[in-house]
């Protein structure tokens, strides 16, 4: 089972060179039994929908081959929680116990034919090794690279960087890194920008060279506020919002929370509700304001008691619906 999904996901032949020096490989595709691969191209080539597919595909040939498949079977994780979620995944931290001591996780990972690490650019060499540590640990293998499982790491090096860390392409002594890729694929067709190819181009030298002149004058023209830029009342409803600041993403949000309750809510005291609302009370969460952010505490005891009884009531009101609304 291993060596035909291995074999299924390498690219071409086994012995073939790649222009890969710009991302720190050797360049060179090895007919090594274990695959160490990286999936790289730009935001929107699909590296995402290929994971989920390779999951999907494994999961139906397990299926035709009656063999066990469940989430240990393809490891899926991400170096970020928001990118874990995007592909049903959980953070690489989380699977591989790097905050704590590993203890019985042999039996759940004996199985495993793949794992998946997507977002590999925000790792630093220091977390490729302290990967590579806990997964020869956790499948008791301490000689070979990941404890012997196959890998594939995704992501594109011109996005965010590891935080206070080097990235992997730039670190001369990362041997993990360097040495162990034996596959690299990359996806160029960008199907994020189908419908609007002219803004998909240029966001791609944004990517590659740098922008020119007129295209900042582009990117300026849509900055809502600006004079040049759109009035609000002309944007579309759907349009999706870039911000720089957390401050900022929240403030739309809100916004545009208060004009949903607008068009579904009462204002009207006398009104109650409607049923797939949840309401809480206000002072049963605290929060301190530190700078431009606001620190939750947990709500006491007795208050998620009476946050889970009020849940439960309205759950049992309306028949299992669970649409939530906060208010």
């Amino acid at each position: 089972m291993q060596d035909l999904m291995t074999e299924r996901m390498r690219a071409g032949d086994t012995e073939r060179e790649q222009e890969t020096s710009s991302i720190g490989l050797k360049g060179k595709v090895v007919n090594n039994k274990q695959l160490i691969g990286f999936l790289s191209g730009a935001g929107g080539t699909g590296k995402s929908h290929v994971i989920k597919t390779v999951c999907r595909y494994a999961q139906k040939l397990c299926e035709e081959l009656r063999v066990k498949f469940d989430k240990r079977s393809i490891v899926v994780t991400a170096l970020t929680g928001a990118a874990a979620v995007s592909i049903n995944g959980e953070t690489t931290a989380k699977a591989f116990a790097f905050k704590r001591e590993v203890r019985n996780e042999l039996e759940e990972f004996k199985n495993a034919y793949l794992v998946i690490v997507d977002e590999v650019s925000f790792a630093s060499a220091a977390d490729l090794q302290l990967l590579d540590e806990k997964m020869k640990e956790i499948l008791d293998r301490p000689v070979e690279p990941f404890g012997g499982v196959p890998i594939v790491f995704s992501g594109d090096f011109t996005q965010l960087s590891p935080v206070g860390g080097v990235p992997l392409y730039k670190c001369d002594d990362c041997v993990t890194w360097k040495q162990l890729i034996n596959v690299f694929m990359e996806l160029k067709v960008n199907h994020r920008f189908e419908k609007d190819p002219g803004w998909g181009k240029l966001l791609e030298r944004f990517r590659d060279k740098g922008p020119t002149t007129d295209e900042v004058a582009v990117i300026n023209s849509r900055v809502v506020g600006s004079h040049k830029g759109p009035l609000e009342k002309n944007i579309p409803p759907d349009a999706v919002y870039a911000t720089k600041t957390n401050v900022d993403r929240m403030a739309i949000i809100d916004a545009i929370f208060v004009k949903h309750l607008e068009k579904t809510h009462s204002t009207d005291a006398n009104v109650q509700p409607l049923m797939h609302t949840l309401c809480i009370k206000a002072g049963y969460l605290r929060f301190h304001v530190r700078g431009t952010r606001k620190e939750y505490h947990a709500m006491e005891k007795r208050h998620r008691i009476s946050f889970m009884h009020l849940w439960e009531k309205l759950m049992y009101k309306t028949k299992q619906r669970s649409t939530m609304i906060r208010c």
